[in-house]
């Protein structure tokens, strides 16, 4: 009888797992909320140029993707990670046209029209592209927050759907759910690289609350989609799309402290009207975070950690001068939250 050794059974199960994790993730990467680029090429005249070879190559990982121009001198690149590109452009008897710094956000289409002169295919003209204004390609009204964003406007508990409120349309405050455009709050769908993260059981607070509580540390950026979305989107009449961060060729990280304390706090008006203390709150926030190159233009990784400590207590009774003894009463009380992934160039991660 054939004996099936431990390690044996142990690599089979090991490989069948990982050949369900790539299948799985092609299902996953065709439904992220990428973003992509279209254009047209040109001479000076204004014809169109066909057969022109178009490469693009990501700032950040070093990543290419080629093709060619159709008849028409149309090219279009899909599924693209959120980051700066540049965009060369080669066809005989033209310079080289370079265009650098070409933004793609998540779940938005980047249009530009290139121009080619005539000239020696070995000369090149760069030209800096830049942040897209107007979109010329879709109907849908949105706009993207960035990761500098993120870190410099104020942003208490460093949660990025806290940013929301910022966009035309969002109305919300402390009393009450937050709306886009006048629809309920269940209305919006909010994914985390293509996969819905909202609380399926209870929607009354879509906009506000997701359970798995993201972090400005592990968002890239996200669009926030008002109106008229594509078809591409579903699950609700507006979108908040996040992307995740991933690592560059370049290492990059850091680490914070914030920290909440009531000695350090003047009391309330009423507080002091009743002859109350002020009651007691000692926060901490921490974390820290890093990415870089495992393998220079082929290997990625990024890992961050995120720790929150609160103790407070209430002030009691009615000018009793007393408050409740600093027990740590809040919920929740201590969290930590964490990440750690890597990927190649040639996936989206």
């Amino acid at each position: 009888m054939l004996q099936v050794s431990r390690a044996t059974r142990l690599a089979t199960f090991l490989g069948l797992a990982l050949l369900l994790i790539l299948c799985s993730s092609t299902y996953l990467f065709a439904q992220a909320s990428l973003g992509g680029i279209t254009g047209i090429v040109r001479d000076t005249s204004g014809a169109v140029i066909a057969n022109a070879k178009v490469t693009l190559i990501n700032d950040a990982t070093g990543d290419k993707i080629e093709t060619k121009t159709t008849p028409e001198g149309n090219f279009s690149f899909v599924q693209l990670n959120p980051a700066n590109y540049t965009i060369k452009v080669e066809a005989p008897n033209f310079r080289t046209g370079v265009f650098t710094q070409v933004k793609v956000d998540a779940g938005r289409v980047y249009s530009m029209t290139t121009q080619l002169e005539v000239g020696a295919a070995s000369e090149s003209v760069e030209v800096v592209a830049g942040t897209e204004i107007v979109n010329t390609v879709t109907t849908d009204v949105s706009n993207t927050v960035q990761a500098q964003q993120m870190a410099d406007l104020p942003l208490l508990g460093r949660n990025p759907l806290n940013l929301i409120a910022l966009q035309a349309g969002v109305v919300g405050n402390a009393r009450t759910a937050t709306t886009i455009n006048g629809g309920r709050p269940a209305w919006t769908n909010t994914t985390q690289d293509g996969v819905s993260i909202n609380d399926n059981y209870i929607r009354t607070n879509a906009v506000d609350f997701v359970p798995n509580r993201p972090s400005a540390d592990q968002v890239a950026e996200f669009t926030v989609t008002t109106n008229n979305q594509s078809a591409e989107s579903f699950g609700g009449a507006s979108q908040v799309k996040l992307t995740t961060k991933s690592g560059t060729n370049d290492f990059h990280g850091g680490a914070y402290y914030f920290n909440r304390n009531s000695d350090l706090a003047a009391n309330s008006w009423t507080n002091n009207l009743a002859g109350n203390k002020k009651g007691f709150l000692n926060r901490n926030q921490f974390g820290a975070n890093g990415g870089g190159a495992v393998i220079k233009n082929r290997l990625f990784y990024y890992g961050y950690y995120e720790g929150l400590r609160q103790r407070s207590a209430a002030t009691s009774g009615s000018g009793s001068g007393n408050v409740v003894p600093k027990n740590p009463i809040s919920s929740p009380a201590s969290i930590g939250t964490w990440m750690l992934q890597a990927c190649s160039a040639a996936l989206t991660c």
